[in-house]
Order: C-alpha cells, then sequence, then structure tokens
C-alpha cells in the first residue's frame, strides 16, 4: 500500500479492459482526475476520507500500459490487466485529445511492438544465429503493427523483415520463403497454389 493516497474521483475517465476495449465515464467533474502516466485506482478504503466506489487513489502506471489524463480502473484486481497497450502497437500515454491515431499508433513495419516496447526484428532474428542454433526465422517478416515475427505468406517470399513480395512468375513460394528457389512453369507472380504442368 502507497503509504500516500491522491484522491481521485471514479465519475469521470477512461480506460481499456483486458480485451483493449475502450470505455469511459463522464458523470462527474474533471476536478481531481490523476495526472498523464498515472490511474484512478478504486478502492482504497484503507485511508481516511475516500469514499469507496466513487474515489480511488492515483497510482503510477506501468510502462506497458496507456496512461493518459483521467485513466482509471475501478477495481484493485485489474490494475496488471487493464489500461495496457494492445500487442502490436505504441501508444502515447503524454497525447491530450480524442484522434485515435495519435493516442494508439500500429508498430512499424520491420520492428515488433509488445508492452509498450518497440524491437528492430532484424535484431530479433539475429539472437537464435548467434545463440548457435541457425536461422530459424528465415522467411519471417514484421508487417505494419506487428507483435513478433510471421511467417511469411504463401505466394510470397520475405528477404528483409520489411515487407512480403509477390513472388515472380515462374516460381512458386511455400509459406515461410525467403528466396524463391522452386520453379513453376505455370506460376503466375504471386501464386498462391502450385500449378503442376501437364
Amino acid at each position: 500500500v502507497d503509504p500516500v493516497c491522491t484522491v481521485c474521483t471514479l465519475r469521470f475517465g477512461r480506460w481499456f479492459d483486458a480485451s483493449y476495449k475502450q470505455g469511459s465515464i463522464v458523470a462527474g467533474s474533471l476536478k481531481r482526475v490523476c495526472p498523464a502516466h498515472y490511474q484512478c485506482v478504486g478502492g482504497g478504503s484503507e485511508y481516511t476520507g475516500v469514499q469507496p466506489k466513487s474515489e480511488g487513489c492515483c497510482r503510477r502506471c506501468a510502462p506497458s500500459q496507456l496512461c493518459t489524463v483521467a485513466t482509471m480502473v475501478e477495481r484493485e484486481e485489474d490494475v496488471l490487466t487493464w489500461n495496457m497497450c494492445p500487442p502490436g502497437m505504441l501508444c502515447d500515454s503524454d497525447y491530450i485529445g480524442d484522434d485515435p491515431d495519435r493516442l494508439v499508433s500500429k508498430c512499424p513495419a520491420g520492428f515488433m511492438c509488445e508492452g509498450n516496447r518497440q524491437m528492430d526484428c532484424d535484431a530479433a532474428r539475429s539472437i537464435p544465429v548467434t545463440a548457435g542454433y541457425g536461422d530459424i526465422h528465415a522467411g519471417s517478416y514484421c508487417p505494419e503493427g506487428s507483435a513478433g515475427l510471421v511467417f511469411c505468406p504463401q505466394g510470397s517470399y520475405c528477404n528483409t523483415t520489411t515487407n512480403a513480395t509477390p513472388c515472380p512468375e515462374g516460381y512458386f513460394c511455400p509459406l515461410k520463403t525467403e528466396v524463391p528457389k522452386l520453379p513453376c512453369g505455370g506460376c503466375a507472380e504471386g501464386a498462391k497454389i502450385r500449378a503442376i504442368s501437364p
């Protein structure tokens, strides 16, 4: 329990529940809301002067959470599951406004985002190579909005971690192809099914 409770209201604020569904309540005043990077946590009955169910205490959010001004969570048990930045996204707790594209944006191509942190996919791909396991992520890439490396789709090849390129005419590219190597006389560019020549 924090030694000091900065009292906040649970009658005005916004939240993202554990399924990343956004909610808000505007039944009260903007007064006594928590600043960015904090969330109003319901409960606080152990503190003198805190009204249960209508007030809580401002608590610092984890770096993996999206906590703009007036972020709240009604129950103590939801503190670690609500207001989390969704996988494959980057969240800006400092943004004040209603533009959802500024608040939550897709992770850029070539990167993976989890817990409001971004990692270069080339760096992630090199980890098993450095550890001696080989290039187990060959033919994988990170499209925009990725939470991790994904297999290159059938009909495409991925020789970089930023995008998938359609398989050239005359070749077939099965799932997780890094470089087109499988000749296919009847295959058009980007063919998803291998043509069988008579």
